[in-house]
C-alpha cells in the first residue's frame, strides 16, 4: 500500500508534501504537489510557492543586471509581476532601486572610458591606450619553461609558418612569440605594440603586424605590411590555413582597388581564391571596365573562376546566386535561370539529411521574376512566386514587382495599372524602371 500511496496519494498527503516542499524552498515542486486542488490550504501553498518563484525571477534580474545581459533583465522582471500573488511589494521597489543604481553605474563607467579613449586617441590614433594598454611597457604574456601549454602553443605557431621563416621565429624569441600569444589571446593592439619595436627586416614580424592591422580594422596599414611580407620573403606564402596573397587581394577590394586585387590574384592563382576572384572581376565589370584579353571577355573570365570553384568545394546556393548575377550582366537569361535553379537543388530541407539548410526566398523570388519576365515556364514561376511571397513579412519593391507579375500572368485586368504604378516609384535612371516598362504595352 505504501508504493500505490505514493502513486496515487490522497489530498491530504498531497498537501503535506506541498507543506514540507514549501519548507525546503522547492518553490516549483510544492505548486505542482498542490496543481488542481481547491481549498484554502492548497491556496495558501500555491500563493507561497508563486510568490518564491518571484523572488528567484527578482535575483535573476538582478543578476542579469550586473553581468550585462540587460535583454534578460525585463524577461524575469515581466516574470516575477506575473508569479507575484501579493506581499512583495516592498521587495519589488528595492530590486527596481538596485536596477536603477546598477544602470547608473554601467552609464558612468561607459562615459569614463569614452573620455579616457578621446584624451588617449589625441596621442595614440590606434586607441592603444584607450585600451588600458601600457604603451611604454607592454606586459606580454610570462613564458616559463615549465609551462607545458604555452609551450605547445608556441610550437604550433612555428608549425603554421613557411619551413623556410620557422628558424627566425625561434631565433626571435620571447619578444615576437609573446605577441603573437598576445595577438591569440584577442590582444591585437598589445600584440603590436610588441612588434613595433622588432625589426622591419624580418617576413614574420610585418605579417603578424598585419595581421594586428586587420584586427584592429586598419586596411591600409594590413595591405602596407602584406606587400612588405612578399617582398622579404620572396614572394605571398601559405600560412596556416590563409594565403597572404588572398588576404592582400581582400583588403585591396574592400578599400576600392579593385585592378590592384585582380592584379595580385592573377600573378596568384592559388585554390580557395577563385570565388574571390570571380567577385572582383564582376565588381569590375559593373564599374564600368573592360577585360585586357581578346579571347574572354570579363565577365567570362568571371563565370569561368566561379565555376572552377564549384567544381572543387562543391554545389552552394551563393555560388549560384552570384553566378546568376554574371550571367545576367552578360546579357545570357536562360543560362542565369539555370544557376537559380541549381541554387535551389543545392539546398536542402531534411536536417536528418544534410542538417537543414532550406531553401531562400529570395532565390525563388529572383528565379520566378525571370520565369515571368521572359513567359517562360509559368506553372513553375507561380509555384515559386507563391513560395516566395507567402514568406515576405516586409515587402519590397521586389516582392511588389513579383505580384505584379503574378497578376499579369493570371491575365488581371488591373496588372497594368498596378505596373504602372511600381514603374513610377523609382527614379526614371533606375534600371529597376526600364525592366517594368518593357511589360507594359506601348500606348
Amino acid at each position: 500500500m505504501g508504493l500505490l500511496s505514493w502513486f496515487f496519494p490522497t489530498r491530504e498527503q498531497r498537501i503535506e508534501r506541498g507543506q514540507s516542499a514549501l519548507t525546503a524552498g522547492n518553490w516549483r515542486d510544492a505548486r505542482d504537489e498542490v496543481e488542481g486542488l481547491d481549498g484554502s490550504d492548497a491556496d495558501g501553498i500555491r500563493r507561497a510557492a508563486n510568490n518564491g518563484l518571484a523572488q528567484l525571477n527578482l535575483q535573476a534580474a538582478i543578476d542579469f543586471a550586473q553581468s550585462g545581459g540587460d535583454e534578460r533583465v525585463a524577461e524575469h522582471l515581466a516574470l516575477a509581476e506575473q508569479l507575484h500573488q501579493g506581499g512583495l511589494e516592498a521587495q519589488f521597489q528595492d530590486t527596481r532601486r538596485q536596477l536603477r543604481q546598477i544602470r547608473d553605474e554601467r552609464r558612468q563607467e561607459d562615459a569614463k572610458l569614452k573620455a579616457d579613449a578621446a584624451r588617449a586617441n589625441a596621442v595614440d590614433p590606434l586607441g592603444l591606450v584607450g585600451r588600458g594598454v601600457l604603451r611604454d611597457s607592454p606586459r606580454l604574456p610570462d613564458l616559463s619553461p615549465d609551462d607545458h601549454e604555452l609551450e605547445a602553443r608556441n610550437a604550433l605557431i612555428v608549425e603554421n609558418y613557411p619551413p623556410a621563416l620557422r628558424a627566425s621565429a625561434v631565433t626571435m624569441g620571447h619578444d615576437f612569440v609573446g605577441a603573437v600569444l598576445a595577438y591569440e589571446d584577442g590582444r591585437p593592439d598589445l600584440a603590436l605594440q610588441a612588434l613595433l619595436a622588432l625589426p622591419d627586416t624580418q617576413p614574420l614580424v610585418v605579417y603578424e603586424r598585419a595581421r594586428c592591422a586587420i584586427t584592429l580594422d586598419d586596411p591600409r596599414s594590413a595591405i602596407a605590411g602584406l606587400r612588405a611580407f612578399a617582398e622579404l620573403a620572396g614572394g605571398h606564402q601559405m600560412i596556416g590555413a590563409e594565403h597572404t596573397a588572398t588576404m592582400l587581394a581582400s583588403l585591396l577590394a574592400r578599400t576600392g582597388d579593385l585592378e590592384g586585387s585582380e592584379r595580385v590574384l592573377l600573378d596568384n592563382p592559388i585554390k580557395g581564391s577563385e570565388v574571390l576572384l570571380a567577385q572582383v572581376l564582376h565588381a569590375s565589370f559593373r564599374r564600368g571596365r573592360t577585360w585586357g584579353s581578346v579571347d574572354e571577355t570579363l565577365l567570362a573570365r568571371a563565370e569561368r573562376s566561379l565555376l572552377d570553384a564549384i567544381a572543387r568545394i562543391g554545389k552552394k546556393p551563393e555560388l549560384y546566386v552570384l553566378l546568376s548575377d554574371i550571367r545576367l550582366d552578360g546579357g545570357h537569361r536562360v543560362p542565369a535561370m539555370q544557376a537559380l535553379e541549381n541554387a535551389l537543388s543545392a539546398c536542402c530541407d531534411n536536417p536528418a539529411k544534410c542538417g537543414y539548410r532550406p531553401p531562400d526566398p529570395a532565390i525563388k523570388r529572383s528565379l520566378a521574376t525571370l520565369y515571368f519576365e521572359d513567359g517562360l515556364e509559368t506553372a513553375r514561376a507561380l509555384e515559386l512566386a507563391d513560395d516566395a511571397l507567402a514568406k515576405v513579412e516586409a515587402a519590397s519593391w521586389e516582392d511588389t514587382y513579383l505580384d505584379a507579375l503574378v497578376l499579369r500572368a493570371q491575365g488581371d485586368p488591373d496588372a497594368i495599372t498596378v505596373l504602372t504604378e511600381i514603374a513610377e516609384r523609382v527614379p526614371a535612371e533606375d534600371a529597376r524602371r526600364e525592366r517594368v516598362m518593357r511589360l507594359i504595352p506601348a500606348r
